[in-house]
Order: structure tokens, then C-alpha cells, then sequence
């Protein structure tokens, strides 16, 4: 017998974008476009550059994610840790109570970078 976690893991493993309603869709949309005025509302903030410098001193200094507050490219997991302090420093998602948990600057980071890095297209990062 599988756990909870097992049965959501082998769900979303199958899941396909088409089987997705069109409101997921459009709900997935407006939250990442949320977190992103989140993330770049930060740029030049104290502390984002201390991030920036240190993703460029111990991070590749080419990489196909994007730093979304400078441009500059980095690794997945550089470029996921920039971009998260940046949604985390302004986070104005906590302006209306249907996200009052953050999870998109958590999530959507991630999601970005690795979707960058793999060459994923949007639909393919939803």
C-alpha cells in the first residue's frame, strides 16, 4: 500500500498540461506574475546585491537561468537563490488573503531556474 505522498508523487508524475482546467491555468498565471513584480520590486535593495555578489563569486559565471533583478545568468540553483531573496524582500503577495503564505516565493524560483535550465517552455514550467 502506498503513502499519501507516493499516490500525489505518481498523480503529478502523470499529470499533463492538458489535463489541466483552464482556471488552474489562469490562477497559475496571476500568481507567478504576483511573485515576479515581487522579485524584480527588489532590485538594488539591500541585501539582493550581497546575494548577486555572492552567486558571481562562488556560482558559474554563465549558466542558462536567469537573475531576474540584473539579468545576469548563473546556474539553476544560483539564479533560484537570488531570485527567491528578491520575491522575499518586498513580498507583495501578502496584499490579499487568497496567498498570505508566500508559497510562491518559495516555488516559483525554483521552477523558473530549473525550467531555464532544462530549455522548457512556459507551458512546459506550468
Amino acid at each position: 500500500m502506498s503513502t499519501h505522498t507516493e499516490q500525489l508523487v505518481a498523480f503529478l508524475a502523470d499529470l499533463d498540461y492538458a489535463q489541466l482546467p483552464d482556471p488552474v491555468v489562469a490562477r497559475t498565471e496571476d500568481l507567478f506574475l504576483d511573485w515576479l513584480g515581487s522579485a524584480l520590486a527588489s532590485q538594488n535593495a539591500h541585501p539582493i546585491p550581497l546575494f548577486e555578489n555572492y552567486a558571481k563569486l562562488m556560482g558559474p559565471t554563465e549558466g542558462r537561468a536567469n537573475i531576474l533583478v540584473s539579468g545576469a545568468r548563473s546556474s539553476a540553483y544560483f539564479a533560484a537563490l537570488v531570485n527567491g531573496a528578491s520575491s522575499h524582500l518586498v513580498e507583495q503577495d501578502d496584499l490579499h488573503n487568497s496567498s498570505v503564505l508566500h508559497p510562491a516565493t518559495v516555488v516559483f524560483p525554483a521552477v523558473l531556474a530549473a525550467a531555464q535550465d532544462l530549455g522548457k517552455s512556459g507551458r512546459e514550467l506550468i
